[in-house]
């Protein structure tokens, strides 16, 4: 006597999997980089223009609702779109967005509710709708669900996705004013790239104003030799196209300054350390951990660096190949472009880093004059900047589709001349005999009376 063992997932397992691993604030972040997908697929071309676009989310312990302009969710898609996971037979976009595995959406309406719907009104094809109910999540024998076809319209091509019956712990998120705030500034960060490029995004009809990224650069006919600039990398490995660029944001701060602990946005350290952005998506904001080499290819992140920032770009048609996890909240650190980029950050970053050294103490003060003399411009202003000096640039390992731009940064005068301070302290009845004994102004100050010993005693040392 045979039986047959039944592998069927069951709902209840498959949507506790697929939701337990993901924070809702990452969840909401995964619907809004759908929305920018569809602005990607709606033009269809590596250079995304996203002026005009907008994606509006409004909550409240009732509902969540988003809502966008950015081309809809196609007809022809529906028979794959839906799929918990993305299907052996559905088409190959070849543009390059971050939608891999092809569980964002559905995973982020379980997290919040039971009941859903998604409309969409697509440029390419008619309008639909689709409505997920509680009864469909508690049945384990239809998976399908019924899509209701419209009639093409001219009204604003987009898409809208509506949870209702949310759960209680979602419910308890969406009125607490930490979460809202937590949510703005992690769409601030997550986003500013975008938004600078003319995306619009609203959260509960408050508009996202971006924090741009900076790095200064002195645009002098020296071509990169004793002057400010970023370090610049740039490749093409493994089908992403890889731009790096690091260097500093604004001046040092003095030992005053990090003593006090100032908390101004100019000294915080919140804009320094290493920015990852993936398809144009922010991945990783100013980390300074070991992930980007913090604390085991240089030293801890303190103080002293927080004028320096690095940002990585990573481009690529093919999604898979990004160096990015499944949340799209983060780096994999194992992926080829990665590990291959990180070579460079840490390359880039140590030049910064002796700078700060070379230029702290007695010689900060005029190490940032030199900063401050640079002007501020967009990372990849920057790069296009640089570019149009290919003397400068160097390729690595001879190859043309790798290549590097090394600044030569300012150093002080007594480094170049191979000078180092003598630093040291004695009583006043001791200075005042030494005074004496090389027959010094009474009222001469005491680093006149060491470099007048100095001299004294250099002196007699040349003589034997």
């Amino acid at each position: 006597m045979s039986q047959i063992a039944s592998f069927k997932p069951t709902k209840r397992f498959f949507v506790s999997m697929l939701t337990r691993d993901i924070a809702l604030d990452d969840a909401i972040l995964d619907l809004l980089d759908n929305c920018l997908d569809g602005v990607t697929r709606s033009q269809g071309t590596d250079t995304v223009d996203y002026n005009g676009y907008h994606a509006k989310i409004i909550f409240s312990q009732k509902s969540f609702k988003i809502e966008d302009n950015c081309g809809g969710i196609p007809e022809e898609s529906i028979e794959y779109a839906f799929r918990m996971g993305k299907p052996a037979n559905a088409p190959t976009e070849g543009l390059a967005t971050v939608g891999v595995y092809g569980i964002g959406m559905k995973r982020s309406i379980f997290k919040m509710g039971k009941n859903a719907v998604i409309k969409s009104n697509p440029k390419f094809g008619n309008p639909f709708d689709i409505k997920i109910s509680e009864d469909w999540l508690h049945s384990d024998d239809d998976w399908e669900i019924p899509v209701q076809i419209g009639i093409e319209d001219d009204s604003e091509k987009g898409t809208t996705i509506e949870v209702n019956d949310l759960h209680k712990e979602i419910k308890d998120s969406f009125k607490n004013s930490n979460f809202i705030n937590s949510l703005k500034e992690k769409i601030i960060y997550t986003y500013s790239y975008i938004i600078q490029k003319g995306f619009s995004i609203y959260l509960n009809d408050e508009k996202i104003e971006p924090h741009p990224i900076t790095l200064r650069y002195e645009d002098s006919e020296h071509k990169g030799k004793n002057q400010i600039a970023p370090f610049i990398y740039t490749a093409s490995i493994d089908d992403v196209d890889i731009k790096l660029i690091v260097g500093f944001y604004d001046p040092i701060p003095t030992e005053e300054e990090n003593a006090e602990g100032l908390e101004t946005a100019k000294y915080s350290g919140n804009l320094a350390g290493w920015t990852v952005v993936c398809n144009d998506r922010i991945v990783l904001y100013k980390d300074k951990t070991e992930l980007t080499g913090w604390g085991v290819d240089y030293p801890r992140f303190h103080n002293q660096f927080n004028s320096i920032s690095g940002i990585v770009y990573f481009t690529s048609n093919n999604p898979e190949k990004l160096p990015i996890t499944t949340t799209k909240r983060g780096v994999d650190a194992n992926s080829v472009a990665f590990i291959k980029a990180k070579k460079h950050m840490i390359e880039g970053t140590k030049i910064f880093i002796k700078y700060t050294n070379q230029w702290k103490n007695e010689y900060l003060e005029e190490g940032n004059q030199l900063l401050a003399k640079s002007k501020a411009d967009s990372p990849l202003n920057l790069i296009s900047k640089i570019k149009t000096t290919p003397e400068v640039w160097t390729n690595v390992r001879g190859r043309k589709d790798e290549q590097k731009f090394i600044p030569n940064l300012p150093a002080p005068e007594a480094i170049k001349l191979n000078k180092k301070k003598i630093s040291f302290s004695r009583s006043n009845s001791d200075i005042e005999a030494v005074k004496n004994f090389l027959s010094l102004d009474s009222d001469c100050s005491p680093s006149t009376v060491g470099e007048s010993t100095f001299d004294y005693v250099l002196e007699e040392a040349k003589k034997s």
